[in-house]
């Protein structure tokens, strides 16, 4: 069973992942991340929170080159934030699907 710092691990591997570039850890945390999407990584703690795990996957996506369902986590993320009442994390989201790769 996962210890209370499981979801911010999963979304600082995510951000690691993601800034080196590492495909074969991206492979392994979509499945991971895709159960916890609509939450905020550490919310369950009520220590630490970080951005919402849909903006961890929508890097992911872009990452291993299916820049569509980035887009579509990106959008996800934006949602879930403003649930939460984050405009900042929102506007995040909104501006991390706006420097994707330009659409053909």
């Amino acid at each position: 069973m996962p210890d209370h710092l499981y979801g911010i691990d999963l979304s600082f591997r995510a951000e690691l992942a993601s800034l080196l570039g590492d495909m074969s850890a991206a492979y392994g945390l979509v499945p991971l991340l895709v159960p916890l999407r609509a939450q905020l990584a550490g919310a369950g703690s009520i220590s630490f929170a970080t951005r919402p795990f849909a903006h961890s996957l929508g890097e992911l996506h872009r990452l291993l080159g299916d820049e569509e369902e980035a887009r579509r986590q990106f959008s996800y993320a934006e949602d879930v934030a403003r649930q939460w009442g984050s405009a900042h994390m929102a506007g995040a989201a909104r501006a991390a699907s706006a420097a994707g790769v330009p659409r053909s």
